[in-house]
């Protein structure tokens, strides 16, 4: 058994087992829902607020580094969203702010203001930003604004085909952001450990 569960975890982590992974959890959706007749609740009370950013762009026109014209989020409005959820601080537990800032705006002002309510929102334990990691320098890429960052990349199958998992480390020990923000949330540490070749995490030293 133990061998086959092995076999198994290596087949899913290591090659294509996302067909195998999918069947295995639509059947157990399938028997929980319509064979047990059970239903996930949740008894959590807690309120999340989604802020679509995709209607408050701004043009980062061409020049000498920028060979051709890209189209940013807006520095200026999200700093100004940031500056409302600084100020009622009390009122929010975590912010996951999922753009990837790579290159400055053209208006400095304007990434001024972001830096200031990032750098507030981070001082206060309450925000991370995503960073990514670069498969071909083997490096972390972070953002242009100095703040809280986690990675927000996830693997696919096989020729990236379909959506796989999305694990709480990547690349060895690099946090995802919503492990940061559990973290931060709960006052907890997930830290990673090795016995032999077999790796393995504990949750708060368990």
């Amino acid at each position: 058994m133990i061998t086959v569960a092995l076999l198994w975890l290596g087949h899913v982590n290591y090659m294509d087992g996302f067909e195998f992974m999918n069947d295995f959890f639509n059947m157990r959706s399938f028997f929980k829902e319509y064979v047990f007749k059970s239903s996930v609740s949740s008894e959590s009370n807690d309120k999340f607020l989604f802020i679509n950013t995709s209607r408050n762009n701004e043009l980062l026109p061409y020049d000498n580094d920028n060979t051709i014209n890209t189209v940013i989020t807006d520095r200026a409005v999200l700093a100004s969203k940031l500056k409302i959820l600084n100020e009622n601080q009390d009122k929010v537990k975590f912010v996951i702010c999922d753009i990837f800032f790579e290159s400055p705006s053209a208006d400095k002002i304007a990434d001024s203001l972001l830096q200031a309510e990032i750098k507030k929102l981070t001082a206060a334990n309450k925000f991370v930003m995503p960073g990514f990691y670069n498969d071909v320098e083997k490096e972390l890429v972070k953002p242009v604004f100095a703040g809280a960052t986690g990675l927000s990349q996830y693997r696919s199958s096989f020729l990236n085909v379909q959506f796989l998992k999305y694990s709480l480390f990547l690349y060895g020990d690099m946090p995802q952001m919503p492990l940061i923000a559990l973290q931060s949330m709960k006052n907890s540490k997930m830290q990673k450990k090795k016995c032999g070749i077999i790796n393995y995490y504990t949750y708060n030293g368990r």
